[in-house]
């Protein structure tokens, strides 16, 4: 009796131990935040390249990215992704961030209306996604940046306006290669000029071009990210980013700047 008694204690034991650790693991899974918490200590830092791909440096820029176990996103122009298509799909394989920067990147054209902004941003979309076979986030950035001048203030209003409606979310940036202000900018230039923007920031946009002609960008690349690896600074794409990043980043106006 006192064997069967003390068996079914056992036995009583075992099931409230099981339940109890389902209950936990069931409510861990349901309030779990995941990318919605982030260290507050923590410092990012999202390398963005624009205006590729390009045959000469983006494969160049890929493989310093991968030296130094560090991922990067990319603004890809939709007409040279369509053009390299093995390259967009390279990017993505070696898990890169790929996102639009619009299909023709003619500026006169782009911003002349918000019907024809749409359709450009829709064709760059199609040509990633044809060429990754993924579906990919709805982020891009403005060629020019968000606040540019090509288009007039009211339909540049317009625009930004439509792609927020849209649940799109547009990526400009807070440090600076200066690698775009001429056609050749030298190393140290570069390299300076992000050392400069990235002193106190806790989230930080880098600007930097994959462009046919921009190969000091790709010389300066290691200095760059061992600079910000001297620092602390964790590396992310934007599909990477927590609620937490993109909060931050809207409220330095790196995304959705009005």
């Amino acid at each position: 009796m006192r064997k069967s008694l003390n068996l079914g204690i056992i036995l009583l034991f075992i099931m409230c131990f099981l339940y109890l650790s389902s209950f936990y693991k069931v409510n861990a899974l349901e309030n779990h935040s995941g990318d919605n918490v982030a260290n507050a200590d923590e410092k990012v830092v999202f390398l963005t390249f624009d205006d590729g791909p390009s045959r000469n440096n983006t494969p160049k820029i890929l493989n310093i990215l991968k030296e130094n176990n560090v991922y990067g996103t990319f603004f890809v122009v939709g007409y040279k992704a369509e053009s390299n298509p093995e390259l967009v799909k390279r990017l993505r394989d070696n898990g890169m961030c790929v996102l639009p920067h619009s299909y023709s990147h003619n500026y006169k054209s782009l911003y002349s209306s918000v019907d024809g902004f749409m359709k450009d941003l829709e064709r760059c979309t199609n040509v990633i996604e044809d060429a990754t076979g993924e579906r990919i986030l709805k982020v891009f950035r403005f060629p020019g940046g968000s606040d540019n001048r090509v288009s007039s203030l009211d339909t540049m209003k317009d625009i930004r306006a439509t792609v927020r409606d849209k649940g799109y979310k547009y990526v400009d940036w807070n440090i600076s290669s200066e690698d775009a202000t001429a056609y050749r900018v030298s190393v140290s230039k570069i390299v300076n000029s992000v050392k400069k923007d990235s002193r106190g920031a806790k989230v930080g946009v880098v600007l930097m071009h994959d462009a046919e002609a921009k190969d000091t960008t790709v010389e300066a690349l290691p200095y760059i990210i061992k600079n910000f690896k001297e620092n602390g600074y964790v590396f992310k794409t934007f599909d990477e980013a927590t609620e937490s990043d993109i909060k931050t980043m809207e409220l330095c106006r790196i995304i959705n700047r009005e």
